[in-house]
């Protein structure tokens, strides 16, 4: 499947139909997570297809040459940082299934000791 915005979208919906997790509250959030990936993707092939180096040559002013962090590689890290708080945010981290069960747990212990 190719990876447009919709599609994105449309998966990004579906994982959280899946844990019952979606709320039409989320859609702004759901649609910023979209548009990370989306750009993530592109960000990604632009990398790969200038050589994918970590640093590349920079010339300043005065003629000299520095070597500095490849800005499309920065931007790769920025998305992926922004992909994972978004992702948290929505529940969609393996993290946040695990302090929901954790909440669960900690839910039917209490009920069991109420009944006691």
């Amino acid at each position: 499947m190719e990876k447009t915005l919709e599609n994105i979208r449309k998966d990004i919906i579906k994982k959280m139909e899946n844990i019952g997790m979606y709320n039409d509250s989320y859609l702004i959030t759901i649609d910023t997570l979209a548009r990370a990936i989306f750009d993530y993707h592109k960000a990604i092939k632009l990398y790969e297809d200038t050589g994918g180096n970590l640093v590349i040559s920079h010339t300043i002013r005065n003629g000299a040459v520095n070597l500095v962090k490849n800005p499309i590689y920065l931007s790769i890290e920025k998305l992926r940082s922004d992909i994972f708080s978004f992702s948290k945010e929505l529940g969609l981290t393996p993290n946040t299934k695990k302090a929901d069960n954790a909440g669960d747990e900690a839910g039917k212990k209490l009920i069991k000791i109420k009944k006691k």
